[in-house]
């Protein structure tokens, strides 16, 4: 799976959490020498797909993933645990490579209608 797979699953609202595991274990996690384990590699891909399931409408997001999303770098030294701190950048790589260009006003544009 590679980053257009995954944008176009987005595009289409058909990403699963397994196809976000794919992607990060083939093109993320092999960038740096300080992989996570299998377990925390779940919870990662578990994270990215919260920031998606945000975008679509189908979720909220907590301290850390708003952080994230608003690219605050105090909100994510403040509101991260060690795994999410420890591995902060994986989230920046998958929005950058993967999502669309749009994905934060995907989300606003449905909330006017909330």
């Amino acid at each position: 799976m590679n980053s257009g797979d995954i944008h176009r699953k987005w595009d289409d609202r058909s990403l699963t959490r397994q196809d976000i595991l794919a992607y990060l274990n083939r093109n993320v996690f092999t960038v740096r020498d300080d992989k996570p384990s299998d377990a925390e590699a779940h919870a990662l891909a578990g994270m990215c797909y919260a920031l998606y399931s945000w975008s679509i409408g189908e979720g909220s997001l907590g301290h850390f993933l708003t952080a994230v999303k608003n690219n605050d770098w105090a909100g994510i030294c403040d509101h991260g645990d060690t795994l999410n701190s420890r591995y902060h950048w994986v989230y920046r790589m998958f929005l950058y490579n993967c999502a669309p260009g749009n994905w934060r006003e995907m989300r606003e544009e449905g909330e006017d209608n909330e």
